[in-house]
């Protein structure tokens, strides 16, 4: 047996009143843009902060080292410098080389 079909006003209808029920019922809230903006937001730099302190706990260099070289990185941003990475930090020098066949004769 075939169900009948429903017209697009009797489905808004119906899930109207289902919003209307789950929001009674505390199920559904109402939101608005900015709320979600700023959830979004407080989302991202919680979860920034949190990635960047599991980076720094299982960073593969001493506690040491890693102190004086934030130390030295937050004295260099108050007097107002740049920041100049040490020479342990810096990028490694790659060299291509090609390589070609020599002629057959």
């Amino acid at each position: 047996m075939a169900s009948p079909s429903r017209s697009s006003a009797e489905w808004a209808e119906a899930a109207a009143a289902v919003r209307l029920a789950g929001e009674q019922l505390g199920i559904y809230r109402r939101r608005s843009g900015i709320g979600d903006a700023s959830a979004f937001t407080l989302g991202i730099l919680i979860g920034s902060t949190v990635g960047a302190v599991a980076a720094l706990l299982s960073a593969p260099v001493d506690g040491v080292s890693v102190r004086s070289r934030l130390r030295s990185t937050i004295s260099s941003i108050r007097k107002g410098s740049s920041i100049v990475p040490s020479p342990e930090s810096a990028p490694a020098t790659i060299t291509l080389t090609t390589v070609r066949p020599t002629a057959r004769t």
